[in-house]
């Protein structure tokens, strides 16, 4: 391999462990390498190969590894997989053909891996606090709807009117039927 040819390296992301095919400018590989999946291994194998482009898949750990990968100043490219039917309808399925593939088209040609920018930090951590908020209102929705009560907050997320209006809990018995066998008994046959 010469000294300043370009590499393209392919990089099948696991959850304990990662995979890499390198290939050189010839499409020769050049090097495979499986190791954990963590900050520190990815830096002391991807580091001295500054300046490549790396290819990933879209999943649970590409958004913190292309950020990684990009400041180890790699060219990340981040490849949407169920685009790629190479990859996602391959009967010989598995780690270390993933990532030759990956490394494989991003060398022809990285349009065909339909790559996708991951939102930046602070935007993944502010759509998870909302998606948590929205999870948490219809928990307690859900809850009020069968009668719970879980939040105190009526099907709409608003107090119920007892609590809104300060009635207590008799006078809204003698005004409105509770419970389902009460509502049962006012509905027509």
């Amino acid at each position: 391999m010469k000294k300043n040819s370009r590499l393209t390296i392919g990089c099948d992301l696991g959850d304990r462990n990662s995979e890499i095919c390198v290939l050189d400018e010839a499409g020769e590989v050049v090097s495979r390498q499986r190791f954990a999946t963590t900050a520190k291994r990815f830096a002391q194998v991807l580091s001295p190969m500054a300046g490549n482009l790396v290819v990933i898949e879209v999943g649970t750990h590409s958004p913190w590894v292309s950020r990684l990968l990009a400041s180890l100043s790699l060219e990340v490219l981040v490849a949407n997989p169920r685009q790629v039917a190479l990859i996602y309808r391959n009967v010989r399925k598995s780690d270390r053909t993933d990532a030759e593939n990956l490394a494989r088209l991003a060398r022809v040609d990285p349009s065909l891996l339909r790559p996708i920018q991951h939102r930046s930090e602070d935007m993944q951590r502010v759509r998870i606090t909302l998606g948590a908020r929205t999870k948490a209102r219809r928990v307690c929705e859900g809850g009020v709807a069968r009668g719970g009560g879980l939040c105190g907050l009526g099907p709409h997320g608003v107090l119920p009117e007892e609590r809104r209006y300060g009635l207590s809990s008799r006078r809204v018995r003698r005004v409105r039927p509770q419970g389902a066998r009460a509502w049962a008994s006012q509905q027509p046959d």
